[in-house]
């Protein structure tokens, strides 16, 4: 096995070739993608503007937290057994993370922000630890990143202790500190900002990152609400006695039952029963 001129932990890229994305990878985006369907049903209890607000928060922060464990996964090689054991450890975190959201602004606000920030810091330390020692300008750039998600940490704690209102407004400093330092390029005293050249991202590993949120969307988005699926049965169940019962496969070919397998429709317009549909 030959040497890894970007360190012991790093993927030996190849040219013209896109780095292949592992199981444990997609475990983890699987986890993420139950964070999402957390964060609109959270939604849906709390629709309000003060709901909107702190589910839109929510949602920024577990993006945030995706984005860079994407980053590092880039670099890292997760064949490796140590980068695995990191994965695992995050989706840990992010089951945490993900059961913590429907009352993270009530009891569970603690268990939320210590996931997040668990998950930050200890991820970049990791890949700082990872990094070889003639990488100088790598290691500056995991420097940069640790420091401002140390501070955003502290934050994210204090909003966990914190209640109502003071929560909201300590994890939005929090959030805005981790979202305006990529456009600061991290920059720190003495380090100062991060250059292009030392950053090294393969956009073909990421975007098949990107495919499990897109395809998890497409199934929410497809998926028939439950009582609109029930809807036909129910009335059938209810039917008075002097009206024929409709079988299951005149009930598949009813015009009703179509439709209300149809997504595009409005849930709220559920169409009246016209009786049962009979074949000439």
């Amino acid at each position: 096995m030959t040497d890894n001129p970007r360190g012991a932990m790093f993927r030996l890229l190849v040219p013209n070739q896109h780095s292949r994305v592992t199981y444990a990878e997609l475990f983890f985006d699987l986890v993420f993608v139950y964070a999402v369907t957390q964060i609109s049903h959270t939604l849906l209890g709390r629709f309000t503007p003060l709901g909107a607000i702190q589910v839109t928060l929510l949602f920024l922060a577990v993006w945030w937290v995706w984005v860079y464990t994407t980053w590092i996964t880039n670099w890292l090689n997760p064949e490796l057994t140590p980068v695995r054991i990191l994965l695992f450890l995050l989706m840990l975190g992010g089951l945490v993370l993900s059961t913590s959201i429907p009352t993270a602004f009530e009891g569970r606000g603690l268990w939320f922000a210590s996931a997040y920030a668990a998950m930050q810091v200890g991820r970049t330390v990791f890949w700082l630890a990872s990094i070889p020692p003639h990488r100088t300008l790598v290691r500056w750039n995991a420097i940069r990143i640790l420091v401002w998600l140390s501070a955003s940490a502290v934050f994210w704690i204090l909003g966990g202790f914190a209640q109502g209102q003071s929560r909201l407004v300590l994890w939005t400093v929090a959030l805005a500190i981790e979202y305006v330092s990529p456009a600061v390029r991290f920059w720190i005293p003495r380090y100062g900002p991060s250059t292009i050249e030392e950053w090294s991202v393969e956009g073909g590993h990421m975007a098949a990152l990107d495919r499990p949120f897109l395809d998890g969307g497409r199934a929410i988005a497809r998926y028939p609400e439950p009582h609109r699926r029930r809807d036909i049965f129910d009335r059938q169940r209810h039917r008075p006695e002097h009206e024929p019962r409709l079988s299951l496969r005149e009930a598949a070919e009813n015009p009703e039952y179509r439709r209300c397998r149809q997504p595009d429709q409005d849930a709220d317009r559920i169409p009246s029963h016209q009786g049962p549909v009979r074949r000439d």
